[in-house]
Order: structure tokens, then C-alpha cells, then sequence
């Protein structure tokens, strides 16, 4: 189920089962969800559906699209790609857009 105060999706389980958990859902207002991706796309949907996943699963591994967006948003006067510099030390990359 969504966790709008974390901005991610959580597990529905007793709090202390595992990093992932977000406590006993609410039967009446907590919709549920086989898995983080359908949760992010029904009740995050502002998110990127990916880094929402990546973010629910509490990893690390989304590295961006690749794509080109517009550098000015990164402090940068030309296209930048949609990727962490300071991982793939890359210099077309203007951070992860969120």
C-alpha cells in the first residue's frame, strides 16, 4: 500500500518485519497491491515509475533513462542526460530527474 507521508509504496506487515514494511494497512482506506510497480503507477502516478519502485524497494540500482532533457534544470546551458554523474562518471549526465 502507498505511504503518502514517505512518498513510496510499503509492505503491509507488522512494523519491525523488514526495511520494506510500513505497518498493518487499513482494510478501509489502504488499497493493496501485488507488488510496488502496480502500487506506484495506481497511487503515485506523479512519480517516475521506476525510481518510485527502485525507492520502495529501498534500492539504489535506478540509474536513469538515458534520455536527454534540458540542461538548464541541472545548472547546465546544453542537453544533459537523465543519469548520475558521479556513478557512471559520464559528463553527459545531468543527474536523475525524480
Amino acid at each position: 500500500y502507498v505511504s503518502h507521508l514517505l512518498e513510496r509504496c510499503v509492505t503491509d506487515c507488522e512494523e519491525g518485519q523488514g526495511a520494506t514494511c510500513g505497518g498493518l494497512a487499513n482494510p478501509v482506506s489502504n488499497n493493496l497491491f501485488a507488488d510496488p510497480m502496480s502500487c506506484c503507477l495506481a497511487e503515485l502516478d506523479w512519480r517516475f515509475v521506476d525510481f518510485c519502485e527502485a525507492d520502495s524497494l529501498l534500492i539504489n540500482c535506478y540509474e536513469g533513462t538515458g534520455k536527454y532533457y534540458r540542461g538548464d534544470t541541472a545548472g547546465r546551458p546544453v542537453c544533459v542526460r537523465d543519469c548520475d554523474p558521479e556513478v557512471t562518471g559520464d559528463t553527459t549526465c545531468g543527474g536523475l530527474v525524480e
